[in-house]
C-alpha cells in the first residue's frame, strides 16, 4: 500500500457506516444511474444531499427521490463537513471547475466522464487527483462491464489464438427533443464523438493495452445533436493487431441500435456487446449472457473499496486521461494531417 493510499484508508476509517454522499447536478444521469444505484447500495452509501442549477431545482428533485438536504449551490455542498463523498454529473465543461473545488476541499469524488473537454486540461486534473489524499474516480462504467472481464480472461487464456482483428460497430438513436443545450454549444468540441467515443477507447485500452491512432476521419452529420457524431478510427498496437471502430450517433427513431465488437484471432472469434458474448474457437461455440447492470453497481463497489480499503480504484483519472488523450488523436486526425501535408 503507497503512501498516499494510507493516508486515505487512514483517514476513511475515522467515521463508520455508510459514506454521507452529495450530488452536484440533478439531470439524467443522476436521476437514471447515480441514485438508483446507490439506493441499491444503501448499506454502503446514504445520499444527504443534492444541488443543481438552481436551488428550486435541487429543492425539487430532493423531495422526489427523499433526499434529506438540497444545497443552494454546489459551493455549500462542498463545504458542509459532513459530506464525504461528492458525485458530480454536470455539463462536461464544468468538469475542471468541480473537480479543483471538491478535492481542495479533500472530500473523495466520482465525476461523469469525459474527464475534461481536452487533453491538458485532463492532465492537469489527472496530476491534481494523484496529489490529493482522497479517492477519485471517473464514472467510466464500461471498465465494469462482467462482459469485458469475461472476454479479457479469453485473450489471456489464448482461447481464440492470437488476435489479428478488432472491429466495433456503436449506431445508437439519440433524441433531439431532449438533448441539453450545453451538449451543442463551442465550450463542448467534438460532441458525442466525445462523450460516448470515450466508452470505447477505454474499453479497448483494457482490452489490449497499449494502442495508437493510424488512421482517422470525423464528421457532423445532424448538426442538430451537436459538433460530431459520425467516426472511422484505426487504431493498431506493436503486435499487427488492427482495430476498426465505426460510430454513429443518429437523432433518426427507426435507425437500428448496434453496439457491438469482434474480435478475431488465429483460432477462433469473440463478439460482445454490453451484457453478452459469443466464442466460437475451433470445434467450441458457447453463447453466455451475464447478469448485472451495465457495471454501475461495480463502479460504485470498487469506489467503496478504495474508501474503506485504501487501494487504488480501476476508473482513476489518470486511466481517464490517457483515454481522453488517444480519443483526441483520432478526433484531430484529419486536421493535424492536412495541416502537415500542406507544409
Amino acid at each position: 500500500m503507497g503512501f498516499l493510499s494510507s493516508i486515505r484508508q487512514a483517514f476513511s476509517r475515522s467515521r463508520q457506516g455508510p459514506l454521507r454522499v452529495g450530488l452536484i447536478g440533478t439531470g439524467v444521469a443522476a436521476e437514471r444511474i447515480h441514485v438508483p444505484t446507490l439506493r441499491k447500495l444503501g448499506t454502503k452509501f446514504e445520499i444527504a444531499g443534492c444541488c443543481s442549477s438552481s436551488h428550486e431545482g435541487a429543492r425539487q428533485f430532493a423531495s422526489e427521490h427523499g433526499i434529506a438536504r438540497a444545497y443552494r449551490d454546489m459551493d455549500q455542498l462542498i463545504q458542509d463537513p459532513s459530506i464525504e463523498v461528492v458525485v458530480a454529473a454536470v455539463p462536461i465543461p464544468l468538469n475542471v471547475m468541480v473537480v479543483e473545488k471538491v478535492l481542495k476541499a479533500k472530500k473523495h469524488l466520482l465525476i461523469e466522464k469525459p474527464i475534461a473537454t481536452s487533453p491538458r486540461d485532463a492532465r492537469a486534473l489527472a496530476d491534481l487527483a494523484q496529489r490529493s489524499t482522497t479517492v477519485s474516480m471517473v464514472a467510466e462504467n464500461v471498465l465494469y462491464w462482467p462482459v469485458l472481464d469475461a472476454v479479457k480472461t479469453r485473450l489471456e487464456n489464448n482461447f481464440i489464438g492470437s488476435p489479428s482483428l478488432v472491429v466495433w460497430n456503436s449506431v445508437q438513436h439519440v433524441s433531439q427533443a431532449t438533448l441539453p443545450e450545453w451538449r451543442t454549444q463551442p465550450s463542448y468540441p467534438y460532441g458525442y464523438l466525445l462523450e460516448s467515443g470515450i466508452h470505447l477507447i477505454s474499453a479497448l485500452r483494457y482490452l489490449f493495452g497499449p494502442i495508437r491512432v493510424v488512421g482517422a476521419h470525423t464528421e457532423t452529420l445532424f448538426p442538430g445533436l451537436g459538433q460530431g457524431d459520425f467516426m472511422n478510427v484505426t487504431l493498431a498496437n506493436d503486435s499487427n493487431l488492427r482495430i476498426a471502430i465505426t460510430f454513429l450517433r443518429t437523432p433518426f427513431e427507426q435507425s437500428v441500435s448496434d453496439n457491438r465488437c469482434t474480435i478475431i484471432g488465429s483460432e477462433g472469434k469473440i463478439i460482445f456487446s454490453s451484457n453478452r458474448y459469443l466464442i466460437r474457437a475451433l470445434d467450441t461455440e458457447r453463447d453466455i449472457s451475464l447478469p448485472g447492470d451495465l457495471g454501475y453497481q461495480e463502479e460504485y463497489e470498487d469506489l467503496y473499496r478504495a474508501i474503506r480499503e485504501g487501494g487504488t480504484p480501476r476508473s482513476t483519472m489518470e486511466r481517464a486521461c490517457e483515454d481522453l488523450e488517444l480519443l483526441w488523436d483520432a478526433l484531430t486526425w484529419t486536421e493535424k494531417n492536412s495541416s502537415e501535408g500542406q507544409l
